[in-house]
């Protein structure tokens, strides 16, 4: 959330969702790990790894745990083994049937790790960000309110807060200035002498 925080700001101020990039991969070692679309084009993340879930997967799925393909006692199906795209394929085929929130739920249901692949929008109503006060709102030096992500991390003795909004350029010029010793008429040199500036310009949020 931190590393996105401006792109959230686009989204609330603009609309903006952006692209993802070169797209959410598979796992290079257990089959039935990684990313799946499914039949409403949204994707899920789901991670079978370890003895439990694998026969749960392998059980809801309609594959035969400790079968020859599926040996008894396996902690995943490797990647490289002759299940894998039997696993895989299985799974896919369910997505094709299925919605990523249909999917999701149903992994829940058994103990499988399972998590919607989630867009800005769906994001700004999910009950998880709101419980978690993810979200808020602070005024910008220009008179507009904005929504965006809340500071992170977060700290209990001394908890941080947006106080305010970006500054516009230059914009506290004048009082670090006089904090340091400059006064009235030396400020206005510098403005002067174009060595300092000022504008109304807001350039972030």
């Amino acid at each position: 959330m931190r590393c996105q925080g401006g792109l959230f700001g686009k989204w609330f101020e603009k609309g903006i969702q952006e692209e993802r990039g070169a797209g959410a991969p598979r796992d290079n070692i257990s089959a039935g790990a990684g990313y799946y679309e499914c039949k409403d084009g949204e994707g899920v993340y789901l991670f079978t790894a370890g003895q439990g879930p694998t026969k749960k997967a392998l059980d809801f799925f309609g594959l035969e745990y400790g079968s020859e393909l599926f040996p008894e006692g396996i902690p995943s199906v490797g990647i490289d083994t002759p299940g894998a795209p039997v696993f895989d394929g299985a799974i896919e085929a369910y997505c094709a049937e299925h919605t990523a929130a249909e999917f999701a739920d149903a992994m829940a249901k058994i103990g499988i790790p399972c998590s919607v692949v989630m867009n800005y929008e769906m994001m700004e109503e999910h009950p998880h960000y709101l419980a978690r006060n993810t979200w808020v709102e602070w005024d910008t030096v220009d008179g507009k309110t904005v929504k965006g992500v809340t500071s992170v991390p977060r700290f209990k003795n001394n908890p941080s807060t947006i106080w305010r909004g970006c500054p516009s350029q230059g914009m506290d010029n004048d009082d670090i200035l006089s904090e340091i010793g400059f006064d009235e008429s030396e400020i206005a040199e510098l403005y002067e002498k174009k060595i300092i500036r000022k504008t109304d310009y807001v350039g972030g949020l």
